[in-house]
């Protein structure tokens, strides 16, 4: 109702001024010279043609409009918005996916899944709360959810002929995590490296090395290659050889070198003392070849391997075991295999 007054009111004081310059031009048509009225005449005409030519379509469109109907925006302005509100939808499901990624990684610990599964899980979570934000704002646009479904379908083909070495490495990611060879914080050498796990994702492999470099490995060579996990069970055997005079007693020998390994067992966090630690004469020539193990978790192998050599120093130099010259062991070894060769 306030729309069609305000355009009566236009309209009403637009034609008072059509006719009051109407009514001027009569009058100086009268007084004036004949050229002086037709001159204002025709001013007067091509003012009534442009208020007619304004007032019209803003009578029409306030008088025929109702609400919303009587507001006109152009091409610009609604792709102005759309495009903001697109953003805004990004941003939102940004905000959504990160916080769905934390949601579910505390759900998972609480769970106890293996930590493997759990970044794995928690990330393709998080890439599909951002692909239905994708979706939804293409959606804004007038881009139909399925149109968009078969245009990626066709990407898709298109980049899994062009990156068939990716996929490779991508099929050995899911078969790494469905078998299952290793996980994550594992000690493991694969592909000719030695370090500790630290992701597994779908293309790649990451480890940490001892001297802490950081190595990336494409999945395709982890999972065609051998590996070897140091850490799958709970515990590993450490042995270290020895040689000795082979003018020695055995019996000293292996009394010296079992006290060693208890002394080493004892002196190393990690260590297990049971099965007990063993020793074995394992060559006999120019020299007694003495080989010592012992047992101990995973991460503490090391550890025990160089407590046993500290250990094996100590007893040889307190019972004064002599060791023999590399030289002469090597030439006796070389006597036997010809020996037994001829």
């Amino acid at each position: 109702m306030r729309s069609g007054g305000c355009a009566a009111v236009l309209a009403v004081v637009c034609s008072a001024a059509v006719c009051s310059a109407a009514g001027q031009a009569g009058s100086l048509a009268s007084e004036a010279a004949p050229k002086e009225a037709k001159a204002v005449s025709s001013s007067a005409e091509m003012a009534l043609s442009a208020i007619e030519r304004i007032t019209t379509p803003i009578t029409k469109v306030v008088s025929g409009a109702t609400g919303w109907e009587a507001v006109t925006i152009s091409p610009l302005v609604g792709f102005v918005a759309k495009v903001v509100l697109a953003l805004l939808l990004l941003s939102l499901a940004w905000l959504v996916a990160n916080w769905a990624k934390r949601v579910s990684q505390r759900v998972f610990t609480r769970t106890k899944l293996d930590k493997t599964l759990e970044r794995f899980f928690a990330n393709a979570i998080r890439w599909v709360v951002l692909v239905v934000g994708v979706i939804i704002c293409l959606e804004t646009f007038g881009v139909s959810a399925t149109s968009l479904v078969a245009v990626l379908g066709t990407i898709g083909l298109a980049i899994g002929l062009a990156l068939q070495g990716s996929l490779s490495h991508f099929a050995s990611g899911v078969m790494l995590l469905i078998f299952r060879p290793f996980k994550v914080d594992d000690i493991v050498v694969v592909a000719g490296k030695e370090g500790k796990v630290d992701t597994i994702d779908l293309f790649t492999t990451t480890i940490d090395t001892p001297d802490n470099r950081r190595i990336i490995i494409p999945n395709g060579q982890v999972f065609g290659s051998v590996i070897e996990n140091h850490t799958h069970h709970q515990r590993r055997l450490v042995s270290v050889r020895q040689s000795f005079n082979a003018g020695l007693s055995v019996e000293v020998v292996r009394r010296d070198m079992l006290e060693a390994a208890r002394a080493a067992l004892a002196a190393t966090a990690g260590a297990v003392s049971e099965p007990g630690p063993g020793c074995a004469l394992v060559e006999y020539g120019a020299a007694q070849v003495w080989s010592v193990s012992a047992w101990a978790e995973p991460r503490a192998a090391d550890a025990l391997r160089e407590a046993l050599l500290l250990a094996l120093k100590t007893v040889a130099e307190r019972d004064s075991l002599g060791v023999p010259a590399p030289g002469d062991a090597g030439q006796d070894r070389g006597l036997m295999a010809r020996a037994a060769s001829g």
